[in-house]
């Protein structure tokens, strides 16, 4: 399900968590599992900080992984 996200029907939601999925945890050698909550102000600067130190996303997918994670996982 993850690997893939080729449907019409998709929407924002599984888009942004494919995103998350895709370029946030598996770059990191993560699971959804191993996302801990957080204060929803803390995630963008996280994303930030991965960035910085060579996860490479563009400012789109910064900004809906870091919206992603503020949403679902504060």
């Amino acid at each position: 399900v993850y690997g893939q996200i080729d449907k019409p029907e998709k929407t924002e939601l599984e888009t942004d968590r494919y995103l998350v999925y895709r370029k946030w945890l598996q770059p990191r050698g993560e699971y959804p599992a191993d996302l801990v909550r957080q204060p929803a102000e803390a995630w963008p600067l996280a994303v930030e900080e991965a960035r910085r130190g060579g996860l490479a996303l563009t400012d789109d997918e910064a900004a809906r992984i870091a919206r992603y994670l503020e949403e679902h996982y504060p």
